[in-house]
């Protein structure tokens, strides 16, 4: 059972894989939701600064193709 369905994620992200995303994201809402999320465990938060200078909205939209 765990096999076959882990066959089943290596196919879609095999065919997923160097197609960009098509989907709109709801950027207002991600923040909303990493404003709301404990970060006492993390390591390191990127400042609004640099996440603008890394134009980070598009940045992710390039890494997340295979977010689904």
């Amino acid at each position: 059972m765990i096999n076959n369905r882990n066959k089943k994620i290596k196919a879609k992200l095999l065919e997923g894989f160097g197609n960009l995303k098509v989907d709109s994201f709801d950027f207002e809402q991600i923040a909303r939701y990493f404003l709301k999320k404990d970060h006492s465990n993390a390591f390191q938060i990127l400042s609004d600064k640099t996440c603008n200078d890394l134009d980070f909205n598009e940045l992710f939209c390039f890494i997340d193709v295979n977010g689904k």
